[in-house]
């Protein structure tokens, strides 16, 4: 993470839980939540998110096309990508297209931490 600037992260998360922004905002991170793939693209197109964190299956547009058109746009944005189906096609697929991690649920909020602070470095 850069030293002087908070890292800007959004979690696209179309259940409306907000368990991944709230274990995150616990550790000092802030998190923008957003409903859906198109929400998520609107904002990538007018703020420079450091990471993105997306459910690989969402409604409307997957998180895998959500993937490709933020890779598309703004290559650096590092992404991570949370599943909950355990398809390993998928997951392997998402981490060949640019995912830094794929994150299998359920998991413990301290992996989302350990992922979080290694991806953003």
């Amino acid at each position: 993470m850069k030293k002087n600037k908070p890292a800007k992260i959004m979690d696209v998360d179309d259940d409306g839980r907000r368990a991944i922004q709230r274990v995150l905002e616990k550790v000092g991170y802030s998190v923008t939540m957003v409903a859906d793939a198109e929400g998520a693209l609107e904002l990538v197109a007018a703020i420079d998110f450091d990471l993105i964190i997306s459910d690989l299956r969402m409604p409307e547009k997957t998180g895998i096309e959500l993937l490709s058109e933020v890779k598309n746009q703004k290559p650096e944005t590092q992404f991570l990508s949370v599943s909950a189906y355990g398809d390993g096609d998928t997951e392997a697929l998402a981490k060949r297209m640019g995912a830094s991690e794929v994150l299998s649920k359920p998991f413990p909020r301290q992996k989302l931490i350990d992922c979080t602070v290694r991806v953003l470095g």
